[in-house]
């Protein structure tokens, strides 16, 4: 498929995507803690359907925070078309979600929630997220074959990551691929944060710890402890390996061939 050059139409549709997706991420999480996480009652088991409803958002504003800082690495139009879906799914989620949860309290009768009054806003911004999820989805069909101009370091400092502890860090050359190399690094998977510590890249290293802790400190409290250490080190582990070998031609301008 032939590549269109159009940088400004598919750029600004880029940084207004991941700042949907940061937006719209934070809103669902602080809203979910507000309004039901505050007040749960974690010890009691409960079905399915129940978990969903009360889960439901929090799970979503997650995977949309997730996605936001996953769209920082990679400036590809289909990220476009996941914000949209997403944000699509966010307004579903606040229009059904309390039926959902209704239908599922009716099904089990040992967990007891009161409602706060009803009010208009959840529905008015489920609508709105909605036609805003379309209009996102609209707007990939436009710039699919558009290509990017935008550079990591407009949202990453990876002259930091990569040089952390060089105090010229910012004078250190950072190199951008200019042809296809490997797409996966069995060594970043197994032991991500030594793996890129052995390529003296301390603050990816740190970064990937940081964004285990934070997996964890996030889910831990409704799948479990031991759950959420293998959640958080498996898709720490997935993006490592996916990614590392991009990050060490960064910083070494070469693709680690052993």
């Amino acid at each position: 498929m032939e590549i269109e050059e159009n940088p400004g139409q598919l750029d600004e549709a880029l940084k207004r995507n991941i700042t949907i997706l940061l937006f719209w991420g934070g809103v669902n999480v602080l809203l979910w803690y507000i309004n039901i996480g505050s007040g749960l009652d974690r010890d009691i088991e409960i079905t399915l359907l129940l978990w969903i409803g009360l889960y439901g958002a929090l799970v979503i504003g997650e995977l949309m925070i997730l996605l936001g800082f996953l769209s920082m690495l990679s400036f590809r139009p289909h990220v476009l078309l996941f914000g949209g879906l997403s944000l699509f799914l966010v307004g579903i989620w606040n229009l059904i979600s309390k039926f959902v949860l209704i239908q599922a309290l009716t099904q089990d009768n040992s967990y007891i929630i009161f409602f706060k009054e009803e009010s208009l806003f959840w529905y008015v911004l489920g609508v709105m997220q909605i036609i805003w999820g379309i209009s996102q989805i609209i707007n990939y069909s436009k710039v699919r074959n558009h290509k990017a101009t935008l550079q990591h370091s407009q949202f990453i400092n990876w002259h930091f990551l990569l040089y952390s502890f060089e105090s010229d860090y910012m004078q250190k050359p950072f190199y951008v691929p200019n042809e296809k190399g490997p797409m996966w690094s069995w060594g970043a998977f197994f032991m991500p944060e030594l793996w890129f510590l052995w390529h003296e890249m301390w603050g990816v290293s740190g970064l990937i710890c940081v964004f285990e802790g934070f997996i964890f400190s996030t889910v831990a409290f409704y799948i479990g402890f031991f759950y959420a250490i293998f959640l958080g080190a498996l898709i720490a582990r997935v993006f490592a390996a996916y990614w590392g070998h991009r990050i060490f031609y960064f910083r070494y301008g070469k693709w680690l061939t052993a």
